[in-house]
């Protein structure tokens, strides 16, 4: 139905989203700046928004969530609550890409020149993706800021947090540190590049389970036959 809501979630970075469009305006939007604690913050913010735009559970039409780049932690958090909630009403999800969701909006309607946006991923390394009229002029990329920089065109504009990394390289840019995507953005990447509702990870996480001792005995073993 075309007057129904499309429920916005943005999780993956320093921030909580949570918006309503409808059609292509925005009739709600909360953003809360947290860089964890998403999983306690996300439902009663839905909750809050929902209750401002006047709306119902029923009054939703399809969910767009970011799926990264960002905090491996977030973007699950977001990426589980909309593939829930798209399930118990029986309506569409999407995801979209992080760097698209910032970089599709200044790029163009804000910034008229070549866009990029940085995200810092620690470890030496940033999350980064080139911008031109609105459009990706590549692929997103898990990468160090000087490769980055070495081969990549240097543009007008740097946005996110990793942009002080890469303004090292290219001392000429506007700097432009943003949290994360507006709702417009998010909305805007939904029709620009839609992904599958599944964690878009550039790299492996930095943590992982520990290697049992060969002393002690295995975390699971299959029950033995009891013929």
């Amino acid at each position: 139905m075309p007057n129904r809501l499309t429920l916005l979630i943005d999780t993956g970075l320093d921030q909580c989203r949570v918006a309503l469009a409808q059609g292509d305006k925005i009739v709600a939007d909360r953003c809360d700046p947290i860089s964890r604690g998403h999983a306690e913050a996300l439902a009663p913010m839905v909750d809050t928004v929902a209750e401002t735009a006047g709306c119902t559970p029923k009054d939703l039409g399809r969910i767009i969530a970011s799926v990264g780049p960002g905090s491996f932690t977030g973007v699950r958090v977001g990426v589980a609550y909309a593939r829930g909630l798209a399930l118990a009403l029986d309506i569409p999800a999407v995801g979209v890409s992080t760097l698209v969701a910032m970089g599709c909006v200044v790029s163009g309607a804000v910034h008229p020149g070549a866009v990029v946006v940085a995200l810092d991923a620690r470890r030496g390394q940033i999350y980064a993706q080139a911008f031109e009229n609105g459009q990706p002029a590549d692929e997103p990329q898990a990468i160090s800021a000087a490769d980055f920089a070495a081969s990549t065109p240097a543009p007008d504009l740097i946005v996110g947090s990793g942009a002080a990394l890469l303004h090292n390289h290219w001392p000429d840019a506007d700097i432009k540190p943003l949290d994360g995507p507006t709702a417009l953005g998010l909305l805007t990447a939904a029709t620009l590049a839609p992904r599958a509702l599944s964690p878009l990870y550039l790299r492996a996480p930095g943590a992982t389970p520990p290697k049992p001792s060969p002393l002690s005995p295995a975390l699971w073993s299959p029950p033995h036959d009891r013929a």
